[in-house]
């Protein structure tokens, strides 16, 4: 699937096709919370060419890493696969040892009770 198709399938699953994104539809920078829509709008506005990958990193401090193991999650499996309840579901095991690997835990989702 070629970077524009793949804009295509995003922007589809999360706008309804709409074309008229800017960076005002994007989330704000300095975002914490990153439901699944949000996930899929960085990673469309990245594949459509709105947002460079270092861009993106920057405005949202995360790691190029990150944002990558978004695009393959929604690119294989769709946006649902972006969901925090799902990344048992979907995320291959090499994702989350490379994750391990940096020092870092992944982040899931916990019952609180």
């Amino acid at each position: 699937m070629t970077d524009l198709q793949f804009a295509a399938t995003i922007r589809e699953e999360t706008t309804g096709g709409s074309m008229d994104t800017d960076l005002a539809d994007l989330p704000p920078a300095g975002t914490v919370r990153w439901v699944a829509s949000r996930k899929a709008q960085v990673v469309n506005a990245i594949a459509s060419g709105l947002l460079t990958l270092e861009q993106a990193c920057t405005r949202y401090d995360l790691s190029i890493e990150e944002i990558e193991a978004w695009r393959e999650l929604a690119n294989h499996y769709g946006t649902s696969a972006l969901r925090t309840t799902r990344l048992k579901e979907y995320r291959p095991a090499a994702i989350t040892t490379r994750i391990e690997r940096r020092g870092r835990k992944p982040r899931l989702a916990t019952n609180k009770s």
